[in-house]
């Protein structure tokens, strides 16, 4: 349930923040955020709605769930701290590595293609991705 709240709260941002953006800027924070909010309120109705197989003393956040709600903190403040190109590929790779159980080839790889994907993004759609705080401040 709590994972389904978060989500739900940072989709309504994603939507309430796309409101003080240009019409053209606006677009992607709304194309995103509406199915998401959608979608994720239905998630947490249908998480508080009560349906006989929860047990009163079960916590909030379980063992599985809080560790998906720290790696979904962890990388956000990655993205923002070293932007697109270079936070989500060392995530992605540290996820895969240490949560998934993949192997380290198979981990650095994953990292690769996400930074190929994120250059090609780049490239292609003429853009610049979010660099980062600390990129930003140190070049």
């Amino acid at each position: 349930m709590a994972t389904s709240l978060a989500m739900v709260m940072l989709f309504v941002f994603f939507v309430v923040q796309a409101f003080f953006f240009r019409h053209e800027a606006a677009m992607m924070p709304l194309l995103v955020g509406l199915p998401g909010f959608i979608l994720s309120l239905a998630q947490l109705i249908v998480e508080i709605r009560p349906h006989g197989g929860r047990n009163k003393d079960e916590p909030i956040i379980s063992g599985p769930e809080g560790t998906i709600i720290l790696w979904i903190a962890g990388f956000t403040l990655g993205v923002i701290a070293f932007g697109f190109v270079l936070g989500a590929p060392l995530l992605l790779a540290a996820y895969l590595y240490f949560v998934a159980g993949e192997r380290l080839s198979i981990s650095v790889l994953g990292g690769g293609l996400c930074v190929a994907v994120m250059l090609g993004l780049e490239r292609l759609l003429h853009i610049p991705l979010f660099e980062g705080l600390v990129i930003h401040h140190l070049l």
